[in-house]
């Protein structure tokens, strides 16, 4: 197992792109954790957390709570994102890699999107 990623981390010194991009990614997530912890408030009010497929008017509300989900979905994400893209240069398919960094770097952006919209309306 350590000689794996051993071999992995070398592989990854060689391919400069992803490695910057697993970089941002690492960082990005990071900054955007530390964002959505800062920015959570305690609060009485019920915020809008699922709907239904049936119709736009079942909405359901769940307590301020419900937040904390933002940052852990972030940090899965970053996890995730750089696991998969070392998998994928580790069997040699770097373009795959660098489309798999740049989703994560995109789905992390549309939480913060998603979460800056709940938190305007409370």
């Amino acid at each position: 197992m350590k000689q794996h990623i051993l071999s992995t981390l070398k592989q990854l010194t060689k391919h400069k792109r992803l490695l910057w991009l697993l970089v941002v990614v690492v960082v990005f997530g990071l900054a955007a954790t530390i964002f959505v912890g800062l920015t959570i408030e305690s609060s009485e009010l019920r915020i809008i957390t699922h709907y239904t497929a049936y119709g736009s008017t079942h909405f359901y509300r769940d307590q301020w709570t419900y937040l904390i989900a933002f940052a852990v979905f972030i940090v899965t994400t970053v996890a995730l994102g750089v696991g998969v893209a070392l998998k994928l240069l580790r069997q040699d398919r770097e373009p795959l890699a660098l489309l798999y960094g740049w989703v994560s770097i995109g789905l992390i952006a549309l939480t913060l999107v998603t979460y800056i919209h709940l938190v305007r309306f409370m």
